[in-house]
C-alpha cells in the first residue's frame, strides 16, 4: 500500500487516499454531486476545492479517519487558508504536550468571547520546545482562523523584515513604496481591520520592541514564544517545562524510529537514562535521536560518548534538520553570552550552581558561597537586594527557576553540563572547591536528631560534592569533614553501603594528617557501629579498640570520648554474648560519663540502657528494671516524649515485662516504641523493623498468629532491603514469620472442642 506521509501536494494526497479506498474518480464525483472532470482536475493539480467545507465533505465521502482528514486539509492549506505564512513544516516527531495544547485552544480559540483579545506567551529555556508547540498549534487549528501569520521577533530588524514580508504576502499596495515605516503601518492596519486571525510572534527577546508593532484593535489571537519568564500585560504567561518521562520516551523512540516492542529491557533502561541526562529537553533529545539514527549506534553507546564528548555532541545537529536550526550548545551559549554582557555576577552564580544538584538549591547556600574567602560572589553577601537582581536576571531568561515560598532554586542539568564543558581544568577545580566548602559549612551535625530534616535538605548537594571530592582528589579539611558528616547521616538513615564508602574515604584522608588523629578515631567509631549493625563483630571490635587507643593517647582515659568507645565496645561484646566483658566496659563508660556530664545527661542514659540489656540477658530483672526506668526518665526529660532514642528504653522495658508475664504493660510499651520510631524515622527504617519484630514475637507468645505474621512479614521486608537475606535480623524475622504461618495453619485445622449440640444449647 502506498504511504502518504511524505506527500504534501493536495493532488497527490487525494489520489493516493482515493486509491487506498478503492474508489474511482467517477464514483467519487457521483457521491459529491460534481462532474467527474472536477475530480480529475483536482488530482492533476489544475485547481483546488473552493472551501474547507468541500474538503471536509470530500473526506467524509472517502471514509477517511481523523488523521487522514487532517492530512487532506493540510495539503489544501495554501488554497483554503489564503493567508498562511507559517515558515515551518509540521514536525512529524512532535510528541505529547496535549494538556498544554488544550489550554492554548481554550485561551486562543476564535469562539471564545469572554475577552476582547486572546493572548498567550509560551515561556521557557531555549530548546524546551516553545516554537514547536506553536507550530503544532497552528497546524492543528488553522482551519478555525481566517489567517495564520508568523513573525520573527529576535531583533528590531527581524521584526521589521517580518512585517514587510507580510505586506508583500498580503499584496498591500504600500509594499511598492519601499518605505519601511509605511509598509509596517499598512500591515498593522490590515490586522486592525480584519478579524479572526492568529499572529504567532516567535522568540521575543524584548517586549518593549514588539508593543508598538501590535495592532491596537486586537481582533485576533496572539501566540508569543519567549525565553523571558513573562511578557507582563501583553499575554498570559505559560511556563513550558521539559518533557515528562513518558513524553520523552515516546519522542525519543519516534525520533530514532523505534518502538517499545523493538527494545530489550536493558535498552529501555538506557532510554530512561538518556532522558535523565538530557533533562527532558526536546531539542537535546532531538539532537541525540538524530545522531543515534544517522550513526546507527546503540543508545548505550551514545551515553558513553556523551560522558567523554558532551560538548561535541551538544554542538552538532543531524544532517536532516526538522525544525530548530540551532544546536543546544548554540542556543544556550548565546543566552549565556547576553547575560555575561549585562550582569557578569549572574554568570558567577550560574557557575556555582553548576556544581550542585540541579533541583532544590537553598538560597542560603549562595550566601554561604559569597562569604568564602576571595569569592567571586562576595558582593551578594553584603547586599540581599543585589542577589534578587541577579536571580531576577537569570529567571528572566529561564536559566533558573525559583520557588519563592521555600526559597529554593533549580537549574536545568544541560545548562550545568554546558557551563562545565566550557570551563578549563583550573576553573573546574576552582568552582568545584567552592561548592564543597560552601556545602560543608551548611551541612548540619547529623548526630542531633532534630537536624535530620535540614540534613535531608542539603543531602543531594552534599552527595554530589562527595563525587567532586573523589574526582578532584580534594584533601583540604572541609572535604574530609563533608565526607564524614554525609557518611554519618547516611549511616543513621540505614544506607549502609553509601555510608561505608564515604566514611572510609574520610578515614583515608584523616590518616594522612597528623593533626586529625581524633577525627580518625571518630571515623573508626562510626565505621565500627556500621559493621556491628551488619554483624561483622570482629571488624567492629578491632576498629573500636584502635579508636579507643587514639582517644586515650590524645585525651586521657577519663575523657567522655573514651566513654563513647567503651560503651560501643560493650554493645559489640553483648551481641556476642560476652556478658562479663560487656558489663565491665559499660560500667567504666557509665562512671566516666557521670563524672564528666552529671547524673542526668542523655549519654549517661545510654550506658544505663545498655547495662539493663546485659542484666536482663543474665535474668537479673530487678537491676535491669531499675536502670531502664532511670534511663527512660532521663531521656524523657532531656529529649522529650517523641525522640527515637527513648524507644530503646521503652522496647527493652517491654521485653523485661514480657519475661515477667506483665503482658498488658509490655504490649503498651512495644506499641509506644513502634509509634515513636515510625514517626521519627519513617516506616522503613531497620529500627522500626526491630519494633515490628518485638511485637510479632509478643503476639506469637499470645497465640495471635495472624497479627504476628503481619508484623513479622513487614519486619522481614525491611530487614531484607537494609541488610540482605543472610543477616541475623532478616533470618530471625523469616523464622518468626514461618513459625506463625505454620501455627496459624495448624490452629485453623484443629477440630472444634464444642459439639453442634453444645453450640445450639449455648445459643
Amino acid at each position: 500500500m502506498e504511504e502518504t506521509g511524505s506527500i504534501t501536494s493536495f493532488s497527490d494526497v487525494l489520489k493516493t487516499l482515493r486509491k487506498q479506498k478503492k474508489i474511482t474518480q467517477r464514483q467519487l464525483a457521483e457521491r459529491l454531486g460534481v462532474h467527474y472532470n472536477t475530480i480529475s482536475m483536482w488530482e492533476r493539480g489544475n485547481c483546488l476545492p473552493e472551501s474547507k467545507g468541500v474538503v471536509l465533505t470530500l473526506a467524509r465521502q472517502l471514509g477517511l479517519n481523523e488523521d487522514q482528514t487532517h492530512q487532506l486539509l493540510e495539503a489544501s492549506l495554501t488554497a483554503l487558508t489564503p493567508y498562511w505564512n507559517v515558515p515551518y513544516q509540521r514536525n512529524p516527531f512532535f510528541t505529547g504536550r496535549e494538556s498544554l495544547l488544550s489550554h492554548l485552544y481554550e485561551c486562543l480559540s476564535p469562539e471564545r468571547s469572554d475577552s476582547v483579545s486572546h493572548s498567550c506567551a509560551l515561556c521557557g529555556l531555549g530548546g524546551v520546545g516553545k516554537t514547536q508547540v506553536a507550530i503544532e498549534y497552528a497546524y492543528r487549528h488553522f482551519q478555525e482562523y481566517s489567517a495564520v501569520f508568523w513573525i520573527h521577533a529576535e531583533t528590531y530588524e527581524s521584526l521589521l523584515s517580518s512585517y514587510i514580508a507580510l505586506a508583500d504576502f498580503l499584496r498591500l499596495p504600500e509594499y511598492q513604496t519601499r518605505e519601511s515605516s509605511q509598509i509596517v503601518t499598512a500591515t498593522i492596519q490590515w490586522l486592525n481591520k480584519h478579524s479572526n486571525w492568529l499572529l504567532i510572534i516567535d522568540n521575543v527577546e524584548d517586549s518593549a520592541l514588539i508593543t508598538p508593532l501590535l495592532p491596537v484593535a486586537r481582533k485576533g489571537s496572539f501566540l508569543f514564544t519567549t525565553q523571558l519568564s513573562t511578557l507582563g500585560a501583553l499575554a498570559e504567561s505559560i511556563q513550558l517545562e521539559p518533557m515528562t518521562h513518558i513524553e520523552g520516551v515516546r519522542f525519543l523512540l519516534r525520533r530514532i524510529r523505534s518502538t517499545n516492542l523493538g527494545l530489550a529491557r536493558y535498552e529501555h533502561e538506557d532510554v530512561t537514562q538518556l532522558i535523565g541526562v538530557m533533562g527532558g529537553l526536546p531539542l537535546a533529545l532531538d539532537q541525540a535521536g538524530a545522531y543515534i539514527e544517522e550513526s546507527r549506534c546503540r543508545i548505550s553507546d551514545y551515553l558513553d560518548l556523551y560522558q567523554r564528548y558532551g560538548t561535541y555532541l551538544l554542538q552538532h545537529r543531524g544532517s536532516v534538520i526538522v525544525d530548530h536550526p540551532d544546536t543546544v550548545y548554540a542556543t544556550l551559549s548565546l543566552c549565556l553570552e547576553k547575560i555575561r554582557q549585562r550582569i557578569p555576577l549572574a554568570i558567577e552564580l550560574l557557575y556555582f550552581c553548576a556544581f550542585l544538584s540541579p533541583e532544590a538549591i537553598p538560597e542560603e547556600l549562595i550566601y554561604e558561597a559569597a562569604m568564602l574567602n576571595d569569592s567571586p560572589l562576595a558582593p551578594l553577601a553584603k547586599n540581599p537586594l543585589q542577589l534578587n537582581e541577579v536571580i531576577r536576571e537569570l529567571l528572566t531568561y529561564s536559566l533558573l527557576q525559583r520557588d519563592a515560598r521555600s526559597r529554593l532554586l533549580s537549574i536545568h542539568r544541560l545548562v550545568q553540563d554546558l557551563i562545565k564543558n566550557m570551563m578549563d581544568e583550573k576553573s573546574l577545580y576552582f568552582y568545584a572547591e567552592r561548592a564543597v566548602r560552601a556545602v560543608n559549612n551548611k551541612f548540619p551535625d547529623s548526630r542531633t536528631f532534630t537536624n535530620w530534616s535540614d540534613c535531608q535538605k542539603y543531602l543531594s548537594h552534599a552527595q554530589l560534592c562527595t563525587l567532586l571530592i573523589e574526582k578532584h582528589k580534594f584533601t583540604f579539611p572541609e572535604a574530609a569533614q563533608l565526607l564524614f558528616q554525609v557518611g554519618l547521616f547516611l549511616l543513621q538513615q540505614s544506607q549502609y553501603t553509601q555510608a561505608e564508602h564515604l566514611l572510609l574515604q574520610a578515614l583515608d584522608r584523616y590518616r594522612n594528617v597528623p593533626e586529625e588523629q581524633l577525627s580518625v578515631a571518630d571515623c573508626l567509631n562510626n565505621l565500627a557501629t556500621l559493621y556491628h549493625v551488619l554483624g561483622n563483630y570482629a571488624q567492629a571490635e578491632s576498629m573500636l579498640q584502635e579508636g579507643l587507643a587514639i582517644r586515650q593517647r590524645c585525651l586521657g582515659l577519663e575523657h567522655q570520648a573514651c566513654a563513647e568507645s567503651l560503651n560501643d565496645l560493650s554493645t559489640v561484646y553483648f551481641s556476642q554474648k560476652k556478658y562479663i566483658q560487656a558489663e565491665e566496659q559499660c560500667l567504666q563508660a557509665l562512671t566516666i560519663w557521670e563524672k564528666n556530664l552529671g547524673l542526668d545527661h542523655s549519654d549517661v542514659a545510654i550506658s544505663l540502657n545498655n547495662l539493663a540489656s546485659i542484666y536482663q540477658a543474665q535474668e537479673k530483672y530487678e537491676q535491669a528494671e531499675s536502670f531502664l526506668l532511670r534511663a527512660s526518665t532521663i531521656w524523657k526529660k532531656v529529649l522529650g516524649e517523641r525522640h527515637p532514642t527513648l524507644a530503646f528504653a521503652l522496647a527493652n522495658l517491654a521485653k523485661l515485662y514480657q519475661k515477667q508475664e506483665k503482658n498488658s504493660q509490655a504490649h503498651t510499651l512495644f506499641q509506644r516504641a513502634l509509634a515513636i520510631r515510625e514517626e521519627a524515622l519513617g516506616p522503613n527504617h531497620p529500627r522500626v523493623a526491630r519494633s515490628l519484630l518485638d511485637l510479632a514475637s509478643f503476639y506469637q507468645s499470645e497465640r495471635e498468629y495472624a497479627l504476628a505474621l503481619t508484623y513479622s512479614q513487614r519486619a522481614f521486608t525491611i530487614f531484607q532491603e537494609a541488610f540482605g537475606l543472610e543477616h541475623a535480623d532478616t533470618v530471625m524475622a523469616s523464622e518468626v514469620a514461618a513459625a506463625c504461618s505454620q501455627a496459624q495453619s495448624d490452629f485453623l485445622q484443629e477440630p472444634s472442642s464444642y459439639s453442634e449440640a453444645d453450640i445450639s444449647e449455648a445459643g
